[in-house]
């Protein structure tokens, strides 16, 4: 028996476990990105802040943060790109910095490392937008944190994102590994702040259904119960 969240894991499923009885469950988020007190809202002086919350695993696209910040700093655009997760003396910073081929001293790149549930809503709350870069993904939790918030997103297209966010309705999803239409959706989102809100909108909507303890907390029970059921009377 197998729990999981998006299409991604429920068709890895089929592939590592294809004997078994797959169950969707979503997953609760920490207390805090509930309140409505947290609550994004727009403010034009904050447009071109972005903010990304991931590690330093090869598979998270911090190459692609790189180079992107790159191509919008050489056409003249000013922003200033926030990292959450990752210290700026990480030795795998580097190691993305020479993948890109970009030298990060000259790029408005700021790594903040780790930070409480608290702080990375207030770094959301101060950003335009939130930018997730991942190669490979199933639910990103952050992203899911920055849907609740209802923090425009533009993500890769990579495993399970596809089913946390619709494309054009509740975020942008673009390829993987391609700075170039990131740096260009970025630019379509905070040149259109009418757009970039209302996706911002939606996507909490989304979250707040999907989310929800009580509905989660009842899943989890149902799930449970099919189980016990199955095993009293197994199928062959």
């Amino acid at each position: 028996y197998v729990m999981g969240r998006t299409f991604w894991d429920k068709n890895v499923t089929k592939i590592l476990a294809p004997e078994a009885k797959y169950f969707h469950n979503d997953e609760m988020l920490r207390s805090a990105f509930y309140s409505e007190d947290n609550k994004w809202h727009y403010e034009k002086k904050k447009r071109t802040n972005f903010l990304t919350v991931t590690h330093d695993n090869v598979y998270k696209g911090l190459e692609t943060i790189f180079a992107t910040a790159e191509i919008l700093q050489n056409i003249g655009q000013r922003f200033t790109w926030r990292i959450i997760g990752v210290e700026k003396d990480n030795p795998r910073v580097s190691f993305f910095e020479r993948v890109a081929g970009v030298n990060i001293k000259n790029l408005p790149l700021e790594f903040l490392g780790k930070k409480s549930a608290l702080e990375i809503i207030e770094h959301m709350h101060n950003s335009g937008l939130f930018i997730h870069a991942s190669h490979i993904e199933n639910s990103s939790n952050s992203l899911c944190e920055a849907m609740i918030l209802g923090l425009p997103i533009i993500a890769t297209y990579s495993g399970g994102t596809g089913s946390l966010l619709r494309h054009g309705t509740e975020g942008i999803l673009i390829q993987d590994g391609d700075p170039w239409n990131m740096g260009g959706t970025i630019l379509n989102l905070i040149k259109n702040s009418d757009k970039a809100i209302e996706l911002g909108a939606k996507a909490r909507k989304r979250a707040l259904k999907r989310h929800n303890p009580d509905k989660i907390v009842n899943e989890l029970m149902e799930n449970y119960e099919n189980i016990i059921e199955l095993e009293k009377d197994p199928k062959p």
